[in-house]
């Protein structure tokens, strides 16, 4: 994901504090080595790669840079990711970044995300509008309330969405 929302809404259907979105997919490695992560967020934010939580600020933080230990990956190497990203109040930016082996900071290129699988059922509720390091502006696909757990939602409202190739562009 590559969004800057500045102090708007993700969507008109949301409020444009109080939010929180879940991503989930896959990344996919190029080569192999050591990789690190990195998000710029304001406000938290938690990613795990291959199930293990490489990257926790759940504060109220103005733009902040947060970095993951090494991550060693074989190329080609798909693993799991999961990024929550909540928006407390004022401006609203979540990155992600990554440090390939050999290579200098840059954003994950939107062709090594992939999703887990599509939903079963996934009624759009929601087009979530932000920027993309390939495409520039770009609404990210179809997204779609759901609640982190049976009636319960971080604060406000809990957004998912995953990464469909060639439809989620975020």
């Amino acid at each position: 994901p590559w969004f800057d929302w500045g102090r708007g809404a993700p969507a008109a259907s949301l409020a444009a504090d109080n939010f929180s979105v879940r991503w989930t997919g896959q990344v996919q490695a190029i080569e192999g080595g050591a990789y690190q992560f990195r998000t710029n967020s304001d406000d938290g934010v938690r990613v795990w790669i291959n199930g293990a939580l490489v990257i926790n600020n759940w504060t109220v933080h103005s733009p902040t840079i947060d970095t993951s230990p090494v991550i060693t990956l074989a190329a080609g190497q798909r693993v799991p990711i999961v990024i929550e990203y909540q928006e407390f109040s004022g401006g609203a930016v979540l990155q992600l970044g990554w440090l390939r082996p050999g290579g200098a900071w840059a954003a994950v290129p939107v062709a090594q995300l992939f999703s887990a699988s599509p939903p079963a059922v996934a009624p759009p509720v929601a087009s979530v509008p932000g920027t993309s390091p390939r495409f520039g502006s770009a609404t990210a696909g179809s997204a779609f309330v759901d609640p982190i757990a049976p009636g319960q939602t971080l604060t406000g409202v809990a957004v998912r969405a995953g990464w469909w190739i060639d439809s989620i562009q975020g």
